[in-house]
């Protein structure tokens, strides 16, 4: 049975020791490219893992009860590394489990794309300035606040470690969180476009957009960002990340079949008949953020594609209790406060997305281009900017409250849940 959290990980030789990394201080590509000669065959899924979209094939299967989500490691190994650094994303690769790296993007004032997850330096590097109104010569100056202290990795970078051959070997990708305060979806897809297409042109033969479509998957949040995609990175993934299902299906409908939702809007009851109409589209349903060991039950007993987590030798670990074990009765069954939990933050999910998608609805623009339907209709003009300030300090008071209902009994987090739907019915204004 389980033990607790693997110190000791599978060694997985990746060309350099994971706290050993000496960042170059200016070069945005410190990582030399390396020549493959031999022509690279699509990942082969590893035993026990789904064979799904994720690994580049087409057809997903149907769910096995000895199948187990791939894992997918967040910002690398945060815990232990800076976030979104090189050392971070070696670290995550020496656990044998590790499929695939999450990591965020902003861009800086001359258009590198950088890998951040925060729009400002202030958090990881200790300046109080933005990353769009820094260059990217000036970033590579900066050290990260925690040891390692090490410069900000770009996608270029990310890009070299993808390509080295133990990496190519094991089918490992990369899963881009594109934020939406990293600049217009035109400016962001294009500045993609561009560091991928120019990716390795020392290289014989090179790379090219084709050889990244299985390596590289396109994670955003807003519809707007969809025809871009689709016309600048053709044959790309395009995974929905989110916190809404009503939202996630007007991207089912209109064709987007990949999606990665917060864990507890999954558990719900519309996210479970949510993920069965992504299976009947043949399409790929993950989770995110997911560190404790009920939920990672959870998403493997309920057949998820995959995990997005911060603790990849923990979730290793469940994965192998999952596959080694005979069937047990109730398991991955939450209990019933984190229930109570999960139902307050779908409650909080659902108020954050309306107001997310209410306020830069009627700013025009690039969101012209967002779907449209009973539940995902945008509202533009006046009156839904009147009543702005009100629904902003209504959410505020409710995040407050949620803080607090994490340190009380669950009936007193019930009874805080109550009061905060019946409040939000009754005050919180309706953009449809």
């Amino acid at each position: 049975m389980l033990k607790g959290r693997s110190n000791k990980p599978e060694p997985i030789d990746n060309g350099a020791e994971a706290t050993g990394y000496q960042s170059s201080p200016t070069s945005p590509t410190s990582l030399k490219t390396p020549t493959i000669t031999a022509e690279l065959a699509p990942p082969k899924p590893r035993q026990g893992s789904r064979s799904s979209a994720l690994t580049g094939t087409t057809a997903l299967p149907s769910p096995s009860p000895r199948q187990v989500p791939l894992t997918i490691s967040h910002r690398g190994t945060r815990h232990t590394h800076p976030e979104n650094s090189l050392p971070a994303f070696l670290s995550a690769l020496s656990f044998s489990n590790t499929t695939a790296l999450e990591t965020d993007i902003h861009l800086t004032s001359d258009s590198h794309v950088l890998l951040s997850h925060d729009p400002t330096l202030r958090r990881c590097f200790g300046v109080d300035k933005k990353v769009k109104d820094c260059t990217l010569e000036y970033v590579k100056t900066l050290r990260t606040l925690k040891d390692p202290n090490v410069d900000c990795a770009t996608l270029t970078e990310l890009l070299s470690l993808l390509v080295e051959k133990q990496n190519v070997e094991r089918g490992v990708w990369a899963l881009l969180d594109i934020k939406v305060s990293a600049g217009s979806p035109q400016e962001v897809i294009t500045a993609l476009q561009r560091t991928i297409s120019e990716f390795g042109g020392g290289v014989e033969g090179g790379y090219g957009l084709d050889y990244w479509k299985s390596r590289i998957k396109l994670g955003i949040w807003g519809y707007s960002y969809v025809p871009f995609c689709r016309h600048l990175l053709p044959g790309f993934s395009i995974i929905h990340i989110g916190i809404d299902v009503a939202y996630a299906r007007a991207f089912l409908e209109r064709g987007v079949t990949e999606f990665s939702l917060l864990e507890a809007v999954i558990m719900g009851r519309k996210g479970k008949k949510f993920m069965a109409e992504v299976r009947v589209k043949g399409g790929v349903l993950c989770s995110w953020t997911v560190n404790s060991p009920e939920t990672m039950r959870w998403c493997t007993a309920n057949h998820l594609d995959g995990v997005v987590t911060d603790e990849v030798g923990l979730f290793g670990d469940m994965c192998k209790e999952y596959l080694e074990n005979p069937e047990v009765k109730g398991y991955g069954k939450l209990p019933w406060g984190r229930r109570f939990e999960n139902a307050a933050v779908r409650a909080l999910a659902w108020m954050v997305s309306r107001l997310w998608r209410w306020t830069r609805g009627g700013e025009g623009g690039e969101d012209a281009c967002w779907p449209s339907g009973p539940e995902i209709e945008v509202v533009k003009g006046s009156e839904q900017r009147g009543s702005r300030n009100g629904a902003v300090l209504l959410i505020t008071g409710e995040l407050v409250l949620f803080v607090c209902m994490v340190r009380v009994a669950w009936v007193d987090r019930f009874s805080v849940f109550l009061f905060c739907i019946i409040f939000s019915v009754n005050c919180f204004p309706n953009p449809t």
